[in-house]
C-alpha cells in the first residue's frame, strides 16, 4: 500500500498506529477549499436528518395499535415507507459528511 513512500513521511504514534506527515497532505489540505463552517453545515445536516429519521421511527411505531382494520394497516404502512425515506435521507447526509470530512483530512 505504501510501497513508494519512505518511512520519513510516516508518524508512528505511540499506540501503534501510522499516519502521513502533515506535511505530505498540506498541499492536498489546502486545495480542498473545504472550510471548517462548510463541514459544520454537513454535520448539521446530518444531525436533522438522523433527527427526522427518528420521528419517521416513532411515528410507524405509534401506529402499530390493536385496531386491526385495513385502513390502520394502510396508515401503518405509509408510515414505514416515510421511515424508509428519512433513513435514506440520513444515509446520504451521513455519506456527505463523510466525504467532507475524508477531504479536509485526507485530500480524498
Amino acid at each position: 500500500m505504501f510501497a513508494n513512500c519512505g518511512p520519513e513521511k510516516f508518524i508512528l504514534h505511540s499506540s501503534g498506529g501510522v499516519s502521513l506527515r502533515y506535511a505530505e497532505n498540506s498541499k492536498l489540505k489546502n486545495d480542498t477549499n473545504m472550510k471548517n463552517s462548510d463541514l459544520d453545515q454537513l454535520r448539521t445536516t446530518y444531525k436533522a436528518a438522523v433527527d427526522a429519521w427518528v420521528a419517521a421511527i416513532r411515528t410507524e411505531e405509534a401506529l402499530a395499535t390493536p385496531d386491526h382494520s385495513m385502513i390502520a394497516m394502510e396508515h401503518w404502512d405509509k408510515a414505514a415507507f416515510a421511515e424508509q425515506d428519512a433513513q435514506a435521507a440520513a444515509k446520504t447526509a451521513r455519506d456527505k459528511y463523510k466525504d467532507g470530512l475524508r477531504l479536509v483530512n485526507y485530500g480524498i
